[in-house]
């Protein structure tokens, strides 16, 4: 096991925060930061503080702030435990002599805090600082337990409830954490055990699997600290506490959760014991904090590789030790926290360059010497998934007619439509046939049947699907230009289709809607035989 007495002693004296944030500006329904203020006194005297964030940066106290845990804090532990996290409009908060988790409901106007019913709750660990970790959907909180070298699940219902579900060991001991935004895993670092990433999968119902433990840079005394994922899910960024630079490891994260280190990794600047490292809303810029008072900034290029920016690190007004960082949900300020009770908050340029707005840093309002190293901020961190794609494919209907064919609305046979294939798309094994609608909007559900054989309609020699669809089904009304139809492809991604139509001139319901339904019926029978000949031809 790899350690440095110096460097462990010094950062076990501290704690930090990695809060998850948000793309998109919510100003209108409130900002809030919330620190976990962690102080070492009697039993339940840890607090959370609640600061509204104004349009230019300054951080106010609410009313009531700070607000009891009903915890106890121990004024100290690792840098970059993320001790405060927010999920939806829920603030979970861990205390780590008490062994357990405060949970708040936030007034999303006024930022005010309601302690849940029967909170805190208890990690089932030993004491020690416990890194939380909640699930994108919000049904589950991990907590990564340093005192007991585990991580505990908890379920939490929609009224904030937590429920202890299970507990999971960790390769050695955890100090920050973080799910990835897919769900799909969990990363913590362990800064002992030869400084690594350890990754795990995460199945519906919480529990975990370990999937291994992965090296970091391998520089002598350097101890991994603090991880974030991009919205992606395909890279995570590690930091480690080292006494000689900023020190930023970059993995690409594979299909199982498999982490392998990106070329040039790791990366690295100016600056002393890394701690917190956090992506900004975009993913375009990362932030390191360094505890002995500056700010490391690094650009993020598409290939996952950094670049620190000019300046980097980045001086800090009258810092104390900072730690914790958070941005807005939009990514225009970052919040830095600071030993002494104080937050700083610095102007994000378009660029990713930090000028720390005037009056920082701010007072918590907490009383006592200090503690804190973990905060997070309100809107909480949502990674938008990317709109699903949508193959757009040709059809043809009543095959070969020429558009605009023609469709009697008020018939009440069927139609034949055909989708068509292509040198890259092949329509008769990728179509999920039981997906498909037609009509109007293309959502009708009118579907009669796919043909069993394959069919070269388009006679380019590919074969096509044609599919039969219930005309009284289709919802046309008479004026409709256009027909389309909609599915999806057996692995799972939409298609869509499209063709124009006319209504058949002099139609009308009665005698009229009866002889269309007779002449639809005749075309269908010679389409059939037709299509006949043509497969026993080839």
């Amino acid at each position: 096991m790899k350690s440095n007495s110096f460097i462990t002693g010094f950062l076990r004296s501290f704690v930090i925060l990695v809060v998850a944030i948000a793309p998109g500006s919510l100003w209108a329904q409130g900002n809030f930061v919330y620190t976990n203020n962690n102080p070492a006194g009697p039993a339940g005297s840890n607090t959370v503080s609640a600061l509204s964030v104004g349009t230019n940066g300054v951080l106010t106290p609410i009313a009531g702030s700070p607000f009891s845990t009903g915890g106890t804090g121990d004024g100290g532990g690792f840098f970059a435990t993320n001790r405060a996290v927010v999920s939806g409009e829920l603030l979970f908060a861990s205390n780590a002599v008490s062994a357990d988790v405060s949970v708040f409901t936030i007034d999303p106007t006024s930022g005010a805090l309601t302690s849940v019913a029967g909170s805190p709750f208890k990690t089932g660990a030993a004491p020690g600082a416990s890194a939380l970790a909640p699930t994108p959907d919000g049904k589950f909180l991990m907590a990564a337990n340093s005192g007991a070298n585990t991580v505990s699940v908890f379920s939490v219902a929609t009224n904030g409830v937590l429920t202890l579900t299970s507990q999971f060991p960790t390769a050695d001991t955890p100090d920050a954490a973080k799910v990835s935004p897919d769900g799909r895993f969990l990363a913590a670092a362990e800064p002992f055990n030869n400084s690594v990433v350890e990754m795990f999968s995460i199945a519906a119902d919480g529990s975990l699997t370990s999937l291994g433990t992965f090296a970091g840079s391998g520089i002598s005394l350097a101890e991994m600290a603090d991880v974030d994922i991009n919205c992606a899910n395909n890279m995570l960024y590690a930091s480690e506490y080292n006494g000689t630079g900023t020190i930023v490891d970059a993995y690409s994260i594979g299909s199982g959760g498999t982490l392998t280190a990106i070329s040039g990794s790791p990366f690295s600047a100016a600056g002393l014991f890394s701690a917190a490292v956090l992506l900004s809303p975009d993913d375009k810029t990362l932030f390191v904090s360094n505890p002995l008072g500056t700010l490391a900034v690094a650009s993020v290029a598409a290939d996952g590789s950094l670049s620190f920016l000019a300046g980097s690190p980045f001086a800090m007004i009258d810092p104390s030790t900072p730690a914790g960082i958070a941005t807005s949900a939009d990514g225009r300020f970052l919040y830095v926290a600071n030993f002494k009770n104080f937050v700083s908050v610095f102007n994000v340029a378009s660029n990713g360059t930090p000028t720390e707005v005037a009056g920082s840093p701010f007072s918590t309002g907490a009383s006592g010497f200090g503690g804190l190293r973990s905060l997070a901020a309100f809107p909480p961190a949502v990674c938008t998934p990317p709109a699903p794609s949508v193959l757009t494919v040709e059809m043809m209907i009543k095959p070969p007619a020429t558009p605009p064919v023609p469709i009697n609305p008020y018939a009440r046979g069927e139609v034949r439509v055909a989708i068509l294939s292509s040198g890259t798309f092949d329509a008769v094994t990728q179509v999920d046939r039981s997906s498909l609608t037609f009509g109007h909007t293309g959502d009708e559900k009118s579907m009669a049947y796919c043909n069993d054989k394959a069919t070269d309609v388009h006679r380019d020699r590919l074969a096509d699907l044609v599919c039969h669809f219930r005309i009284p089904l289709t919802g046309f009304v008479p004026g409709d230009t256009t027909a389309y139809l909609k599915g999806k492809l057996v692995s799972g991604e939409a298609l869509q289709a499209s063709e124009a139509i006319t209504h058949p001139h002099h139609v009308r319901k009665g005698r009229h809607e009866r002889d269309h339904d007779r002449d639809d019926e005749r075309d269908h029978d010679r389409d059939d035989d037709r299509d006949n000949d043509h497969q026993q031809h080839h």
